[in-house]
């Protein structure tokens, strides 16, 4: 039972590094006859997102830059 005189509990920091694995997905492209060509696919998902700041709908920019993507919310 939560009382006027409860301790709120911290936000918990999310983590810094996530290690994640590039797979591979297929697109279909219809003017070349229905061939499917392997792309690469990087999902991201879970509430580390919300709490570092990419609150649902939020649009984002990815910026690539030295082999590294830069995620940031617009």
């Amino acid at each position: 039972m939560t009382t006027s005189h409860s301790t709120p509990q911290p936000i918990r920091q999310p983590r810094q590094h996530r290690r994640l694995k590039v797979r591979q997905t297929y697109h279909t492209y219809q003017l070349h006859q229905h061939r499917r060509t392997p792309v690469g696919e990087i999902h991201l998902k879970g509430h580390w997102l919300i709490q570092a700041g990419f609150a649902i709908n939020t649009p984002v920019t990815v910026n690539i830059r030295n082999r590294q993507l830069i995620i940031t919310a617009a």
